[in-house]
């Protein structure tokens, strides 16, 4: 199934699945890498971790924080715990 880009579709209706049965997808390289959800404890963490972290900017844009979101770049699908988009 290698493409040179991940089916935005595709990548939907199997994030949507793994959301459902508690695991987590990665994709490189056309590999998948399964992992469980993370415990309660790792997303308390998580969250005291963003709360801690500063979002001012030199004044030229805005710095967003998110937590638990996947990133797809092309053929590869990153589920990020604190991705910081500025």
């Amino acid at each position: 199934w290698y493409t040179n880009t991940l089916d935005g579709q595709f990548v939907t209706i199997i994030v949507s699945g793994c959301d459902e049965l508690g695991i987590r997808l990665e994709i490189v390289s056309c590999l998948p890498i399964w992992e469980a959800q993370p415990l309660y404890r790792h997303q308390k963490h998580i969250e005291r971790i963003v709360q801690g972290i500063s979002t001012q900017t030199n004044g030229e844009g805005a710095c967003i924080r998110v937590m638990d979101v996947y990133v797809q770049f092309l053929i590869v699908l990153k589920y990020l715990d604190i991705p910081m988009f500025c």
